[in-house]
């Protein structure tokens, strides 16, 4: 396995959720930027379904080349949606471990499009056993999809960062235990 030094490693860092948010979205972004052909819905269930198969097992069989980050645990990953700028694995600590896709967008639009684009499409490869729930947050739209009795979840949405470096507009996937409707600004501004 590679090791690369994430940016901030040699830097103090005050362990923050927006330091934690900004190191994440604003240095990880190491895959090739050469074009990846567009996969089929087939092929799209085929491997979010894969990347499901994988979750009781904190993804390890799908872990690639991890990155040295002060605040998580990352690795890289095979994307799901191969225009996505990155998926990933975040180990969070206390056995919360999370397979992160994320789409760096250029507007509210752009982010709201690919939410559009590929929230049915999830939902579609989750089939009907799944429950879906959306709601609008203070940063954008989420829907959160769960299946009784199952403790790993799939979270689709898009969102303003107004805390990292990495500001502007994300689209994400999300999957793992733990999940949770996620309203970064309510939750921080009532701290």
């Amino acid at each position: 396995m590679t090791l690369e030094r994430h940016p901030f490693q040699k830097k103090h860092v005050v362990i923050v959720p927006a330091l934690c948010i900004a190191s994440l979205l604003s240095g990880c972004n190491t895959q090739s930027t050469k074009p990846t052909p567009e996969a089929t819905p087939e092929q799209t269930c085929a491997t979010l379904k894969n990347v499901l198969s994988h979750a009781d097992n904190d993804f390890a069989e799908i872990k690639t080349r991890q990155i040295i980050s002060p605040m998580v645990d990352i690795w890289e990953s095979k994307n799901i949606f191969p225009d996505s700028d990155r998926c990933q694995i975040w180990h969070w600590g206390k056995g919360r471990v999370n397979y992160t896709c994320l789409w760096d967008e250029k507007s509210a639009a752009a982010a709201k499009a690919k939410y559009d684009q590929y929230r049915p499409v999830v939902a579609r490869c989750l089939g009907s056993s799944w429950r879906a729930n959306e709601v609008k947050t203070a940063a954008g739209f989420q829907t959160l999809f769960l299946k009784e009795g199952d403790p790993v979840g799939v979270s689709m949405r898009y969102f303003e960062d107004h805390r990292s470096l990495g500001k502007g507009w994300w689209t994400s996937l999300i999957i793992g235990s733990e999940l949770k409707v996620h309203d970064p600004l309510k939750r921080y501004s009532e701290d």
